[in-house]
């Protein structure tokens, strides 16, 4: 189905530029500049960014299990990395990733058995169940929410995302083609963007300024293909909390 999305300026791959960007300067302001807030200010938009890409990603990829594993894998190796160099102060933003492709998996089953006039009513009932019982685990379990940076709310955005996503392999009516457009998906992306902005507060409320780049994304991945790009942000993140620590700012960032 071709998508309707407007104003195609921006295509996925200036979009991680953009993230990549903001998060680097996000960090460099952190370790050389940690008095001048505003300085944090760009890099805010970096996470709902990726996490919007993310939820793109498992839209678009021929695989989705080997995307979650290729995830897993290096949220695992940043996971660990951050944790010995902080001693246990970092978390790493990929794992919040890994459990948001999870919870995609788990609407995308809910989608196909609710559109799917050929699902068994027993089914279509049941089909929700695995992910409210997910969200609630991640909800009310503070020791697991340890591990994904950015929380509860950080971890949602990619599923919010991809709710009015079509699934693959259903004939979808047309009304929800109709819902299928980058406006709905914004807009049930931002639900969980405003509220991780109102639980952490701070400059962490210009997170919101995300939006006006991914109002202007195409739907497309550009020309270019960042076939190594999970290896380029772990390395990367790993690299500037090694800086963080060199310069002796673990509990600025």
């Amino acid at each position: 189905m071709k998508l309707n999305y407007p104003a195609p300026l921006l295509s996925g791959n200036l979009l991680k530029i953009i993230a990549i960007l903001t998060m680097t300067f996000d960090h460099y302001s952190a370790i050389f500049h940690p008095s001048v807030h505003w300085m944090r200010i760009p890099g805010r938009i970096a996470f709902p960014i990726f996490a919007f890409l993310v939820a793109e990603g498992f839209r678009h990829t021929k695989n989705r299990l080997r995307y979650l594993l290729v995830m897993g894998a290096f949220a695992a190796v940043s996971h660990m990395s951050l944790l010995w160099i902080s001693r246990g102060a970092w978390t790493s933003i990929l794992a919040s990733f890994c459990a948001s492709i999870g919870l995609c998996f788990l609407i995308e089953f809910a989608k196909k058995c609710a559109l799917d006039t050929s699902c068994k009513l027993w089914m279509r009932i049941l089909a929700p169940l695995p992910v409210i019982l997910a969200v609630l685990v991640l909800y009310f379990d503070t020791k697991l929410l340890t591990i994904f940076d950015y929380g509860f709310w950080g971890v949602m955005l990619a599923p919010f995302a991809t709710i009015f996503h079509s699934p693959r392999g259903v004939d979808v009516p047309k009304w929800w083609q109709a819902l299928d457009i980058l406006p709905v998906h914004l807009l049930t992306f931002a639900i969980p963007l405003v509220l991780m902005n109102n639980h952490f507060g701070g400059s962490q409320v210009w997170a919101s300024l995300a939006l006006i780049p991914l109002m202007l994304y195409s739907g497309k991945r550009g020309k270019f293909r960042f076939k190594y790009l999970f290896f380029f942000l772990t390395s990367l993140i790993i690299l500037l909390h090694l800086l963080a620590m060199l310069f002796g700012v673990i509990e600025k960032l």
